[in-house]
């Protein structure tokens, strides 16, 4: 049982970050939750981060500095997380800021509701202003099975419903989404290392959704809280940033995240719940969304963008999740239609007829 007063956690992960690490250490350092452990795990940078984090590390007791060869931020947080005392864990990105009573905020829901997690808001801040704020689609609190059932349908990925929603008109592609990002959730210590719960080091991107959802699968409570609490720097180096850039490394992270997907469903399985369901529909949407982004990417040749788009078009899951699926009929269903007609290498063809801005809507 959490109390006002107990350790909290906090690992950060850092690299090549030195541009944009002191804001991220002044939001640390104002906390008004004063019982931290806060911990570096430096991933091999190579430019000024050390040496600011170990200039801050000589200020204060609280703060550990760990250094591991570049790794990637799966690892760099595994490390952090074997190095973790105390009853609640938050990861934050070492490039953000946040208001100077998030954790102060979280552990007295926590207190006060009665849950183990905590889920609060986030938004970009720009010139000092948020942009963007996050609205919550998710209320109140939940427990055991209710977690299953209403909250990990909004982090694992779309339904066949949701996709079909989106092409009537009905909603958005991301309305009743959550972010996966660690950023936004206070954990449950406990629940981590009792089911020995890891990063996967072999996912460049979406390492958090498979660390989120296979987490809330064993939570026993989460609770919401409406507020904004952190928020995001957007810059070029970031790894979301860069798969978007790159539609070769987003098409091979999307293949990768079926496997990941498929563990969190065998995890899922042995307690009876059947989460296959809730992603099904991200599989055919990414399959209309790379044929227009590899159709039009400049930074690789024709037959490489032409090659691992059929790559993902043979991949048994996606093959499967096609021929399962039963489109609306509406005009901008058509795509999709073609995918279960079996004229995938077509729609890639004609999706480099249209122009880029169609892209946006995807």
């Amino acid at each position: 049982m959490l109390e006002k007063g107990d350790l909290v956690s906090v690992v950060i992960p850092a690299y090549n970050t030195e541009k944009y690490i002191k804001p991220m250490i002044e939001s640390l350092k104002v906390q008004t939750y004063r019982n931290l452990q806060i911990i570096f795990v430096d991933d091999g940078s190579c430019d000024g981060t050390a040496e600011i984090i170990k200039e801050y590390q000589s200020e204060d007791h609280r703060v550990e500095y760990y250094y591991q060869k570049n790794q990637g931020v799966s690892i760099a947080r595994n490390n952090g997380l074997k190095r973790v005392k105390g009853k609640k864990l938050f990861f934050f990105d070492s490039d953000d800021t946040f208001e100077n009573d998030l954790i102060e905020s979280c552990v007295k829901f926590a207190i006060a509701q009665n849950v183990d997690a905590v889920l609060y808001g986030y938004a970009d801040k720009v010139s000092g202003k948020k942009k963007n704020e996050h609205v919550f689609e998710l209320h109140g609190n939940f427990r055991n099975d209710q977690i299953a059932k209403e909250v990990i349908p909004s982090f694992l990925g779309h339904s066949y419903e949701d996709v079909n929603e989106w092409l009537k008109g009905k909603k958005g592609l991301r309305t009743g989404k959550e972010h996966t990002a660690l950023w936004r959730i206070m954990l449950d210590v406990e629940t981590i290392k009792k089911n020995n719960l890891q990063f996967d080091a072999y996912l460049s991107l979406g390492e958090d959704t498979k660390f989120i959802n296979t987490y809330l699968l064993f939570g026993e409570s989460i609770g919401v809280l409406e507020r904004t609490l952190y928020y995001l720097t957007i810059r070029a180096g970031s790894a979301n940033v860069t798969s978007n850039g790159n539609p070769i490394l987003m098409t091979k992270n999307k293949i990768k995240l079926i496997d990941a997907r498929k563990q969190i469903d065998s995890v899922a399985i042995k307690g009876g719940i059947n989460t296959n369901e809730f992603w099904q529909g991200t599989l055919i949407f990414s399959a209309v969304q790379l044929a227009l982004r590899l159709s039009h990417n400049s930074k690789a040749s024709s037959k490489e963008n032409y090659d691992i788009y059929i790559e993902y078009l043979n991949n048994p899951d996606v093959q499967m999740a096609v021929k399962k699926y039963s489109p609306v009929v509406v005009v901008k269903s058509i795509p999709f239609y073609m995918l279960k007609w079996n004229m995938g290498k077509l729609l890639f063809r004609l999706c480099k007829l249209l122009p880029e801005s169609v892209m946006n809507r995807f």
